[in-house]
């Protein structure tokens, strides 16, 4: 009976007194890794500190009694998430579900997809980041739920919007940018480009008269050579 007893306490004081390792990791629905992350942990003790996400989206703690502590996300990418999130020491993984993926299309006036337009996100007065588009017009990201300032370039030509990101979801827009072609790295517009034909004719007609021109001078020229009288 003794044994037993001392048994029971020697477990209750292992439960109440261990400590233990853990390596929480967290990642967005679509397992990205929340990669520099800025947390918050807590320990059962109410000691608690700050820390930021490694590349791989984890965190390494030691020495944590009863294997578990809290961990709140306290921002990603620069803006705000504040969401707590219980870590155990069996269950290290955490999925964010307040990040969401937005996807953004840019395309020009004739509907035709822009590769390599910059993209730009703001948050607030903040730019969260900046990409590119792919070869189908398109640049996808994943960010904290908020409003957005979404604004894209390409060629001198601008257009932005504001677009509302849900955690687990996926949020599209669609930005057209006033460009009919780009030639040769030009991005012209309808009048742009109709502009530049009626150039090119202009110049052509202008070519071609002064060629007229300088053949009909040229054959009175020697017209007149040819057909002038002999000196006595």
């Amino acid at each position: 009976m003794r044994v037993s007893l001392f048994i029971m306490a020697l477990t209750l004081c292992c439960l109440t007194f261990s400590v233990l390792y853990a390596q929480p990791s967290i990642s967005t629905p679509r397992k990205t890794p929340l990669a520099g992350a800025k947390v918050r942990v807590t320990y059962v003790t109410g000691e608690s500190f700050e820390a930021v996400l490694d590349s791989s989206g984890q965190l390494t703690l030691r020495n944590v009694p009863l294997g578990k502590a809290n961990v709140t996300i306290i921002e990603w990418k620069g803006v705000l998430i504040g969401t707590t999130y219980m870590v155990t020491y069996y269950n290290p993984a955490i999925v964010c579900k307040e990040i969401g993926c937005l996807e953004v299309k840019v395309i020009g006036a004739r509907g035709q997809e822009i590769q390599g337009a910059i993209v730009t996100i703001i948050y607030g007065e903040k730019v969260v980041e900046t990409g590119t588009t792919d070869t189908s017009g398109l640049y996808i990201t994943e960010l904290p739920q908020a409003t957005y300032k979404v604004k894209v370039s390409y060629g001198g030509k601008e257009v932005s919007t504001e677009v509302t990101v849900k955690g687990m979801k996926s949020s599209k827009v669609t930005l057209q940018l006033d460009i009919f072609i780009s030639i040769a790295g030009w991005s012209l517009t309808l009048p742009e480009f109709i502009g530049l034909i009626a150039l090119i004719v202009l110049i052509v007609v202008a070519l071609f008269l002064v060629m007229h021109e300088y053949s009909v001078w040229r054959r009175k020229k020697l017209a007149k050579v040819f057909t002038a009288p002999p000196s006595s």
